[in-house]
């Protein structure tokens, strides 16, 4: 009678490679690095007043695309042309 003998068997290869102790101490992981702190600093109010006016810009310009969106078929406008 022939017993398969696979995965889980029991019987250990020998290993071509066989670690140092010191292998792990020798180059630290990127997670072992402190990272050093970086001041954080409120937004200037210029700029805040910029963010706001780019948000409003962004709010005209998606409703126009919404616009855009709901004319489409054959009533919509032919861009450069009148509709007389």
């Amino acid at each position: 009678m022939l017993v398969h003998q696979g995965e889980g068997s029991g019987i250990r290869t020998e290993s071509y490679h066989t670690p140092f102790p010191e292998a792990d101490t020798l180059h630290p992981t990127t997670s072992s690095i402190p990272l050093p702190s970086i001041p954080t600093a409120s937004i200037p109010p210029a700029q805040e007043e910029e963010i706001v006016r780019l948000k409003e810009r962004v709010q005209v310009l998606e409703d126009r695309e919404g616009d855009a969106a709901k004319q489409s078929g054959d009533d919509a406008p032919i861009k450069g042309r009148s509709i007389n």
